[in-house]
């Protein structure tokens, strides 16, 4: 049997079995798409699908896994395409955390950038065809969905390259996935799974400054005009602050006038103490400190996730309280399947993402708004 040389520490050349190579090259190619973040997209998606039957509809099952396969295709499609795309960007970074800079896969030469141009074009034209395959009102979404995926970083239009990279992922996740859930499920359109995400919106957009702020010195280097870069780190560190308080503030109005349920109104506010900690934190510069940057952009991602299982898990209490998941029987009791896993990757995530030191005394938010 013939085998492939690999090197090794120390240089040493050992012989290695071509089952054992493409083993590899296969747990290579799914670390290059990022796969951690498919959990963010499911939760939404499922959302949407939960507010459909929450209104009284029925979906089934073989349209819950169609629109889901579609989800994931487009949000890895997204992955490896700018992953291709922005490996300019990537090697220029000179302080890339586990969750910005890219997956290194690339950078670290350990996969062409060939096969992940490949993956994504594979992806893309799955993603085509399973839209092919849905009904008009879900298509719409879906249509909007894969090219804010597939432009984000790719030409010609390189969304992220001209300052609007934080609103196309604010838009296709917290925008198009829910509403393709919602639409499958229904198969009509409305604006409820709007109404419910409209504070989650606005914190996943403050949340995509922070993970583009972490990039900020490598993007500069190549001529990359995220929104950091445009308006600079300060005003970047204030809007975050700002835009949290509003979308907060946004509850009230949305339980009172706009028929957000009271349960979902609560989901939300259950993550202001984490919202409070983390403007504190990155008024304290922890974004700068390469003890804790790696926390920082895990506690921007986890706080945006916790607003949108906030939101799912109202929108469950309420519907379980009202009966108006009874219609489904005990098959209900799925929904509950996001939570669980999600509670269990995130307890794990968080102990391996703990920050190394402490960057600096602790100090009023107001004492600390007034210093920057």
């Amino acid at each position: 049997m013939n085998h492939l040389p690999m090197p090794i520490h120390g240089g040493e050349v050992v012989a290695v079995p071509p089952a054992a190579s493409l083993k590899r090259s296969f747990m290579l190619l799914v670390r290059l798409g990022r796969p951690k973040y498919l959990l963010y997209s499911w939760v939404l998606y499922t959302l949407g699908v939960a507010a459909a039957v929450y209104l009284g509809h029925t979906p089934s099952l073989a349209s819950y896994v169609h629109g889901q396969l579609f989800v994931w295709c487009v949000h890895l499609m997204t992955h490896y395409c700018n992953e291709y795309f922005d490996l300019q960007a990537d090697l220029a970074n000179p302080a890339p955390t586990a969750w910005t800079g890219g997956s290194r896969v690339l950078v670290e030469g350990l996969l062409k950038p060939w096969v992940s141009l490949t993956a994504s074009c594979v992806l893309l034209c799955t993603a085509l065809l399973l839209i092919l395959a849905m009904p008009a009102e879900a298509q719409y979404a879906a249509l909007i969905a894969v090219p804010l995926g597939w432009f984000y970083t790719a030409p010609p239009f390189q969304f992220n390259y001209r300052g609007l990279g934080e609103l196309t992922v604010t838009t296709g996740l917290n925008g198009c996935v829910p509403v393709i859930g919602y639409t499958l499920a229904s198969g009509e359109f409305s604006f409820f799974p709007f109404l419910l995400l409209l504070p989650a919106f606005l914190i996943q957009f403050v949340r995509m400054t922070i993970m583009n702020l972490q990039d900020y010195e490598g993007d500069i280097l190549v001529g990359k005009r995220t929104l950091p870069v445009r308006l600079g780190p300060r005003t970047i560190v204030h809007m975050h602050a700002v835009v949290q308080a509003v979308a907060y503030l946004m509850v009230i109005p949305g339980v009172l006038w706009m028929g957000v349920p009271i349960w979902v109104g609560l989901g939300v506010m259950a993550s202001s103490p984490v919202a409070v900690w983390h403007v504190a934190r990155l008024y304290r510069g922890a974004h700068k400190d390469p003890r804790t940057a790696n926390n920082v952009v895990f506690w921007a991602s986890t706080h945006c996730s916790l607003v949108v299982v906030g939101v799912y898990v109202g929108l469950l209490i309420d519907g379980y309280v009202q009966g108006r998941f009874a219609q489904l029987g005990g098959v209900a009791d799925l929904f509950l399947l996001p939570i669980v896993i999600y509670t269990f990757i995130l307890a794990r995530q968080i102990r391996k993402n703990r920050p190394k030191a402490v960057v600096a005394p602790k100090a009023t938010v107001a004492e600390l708004v007034r210093a920057a």
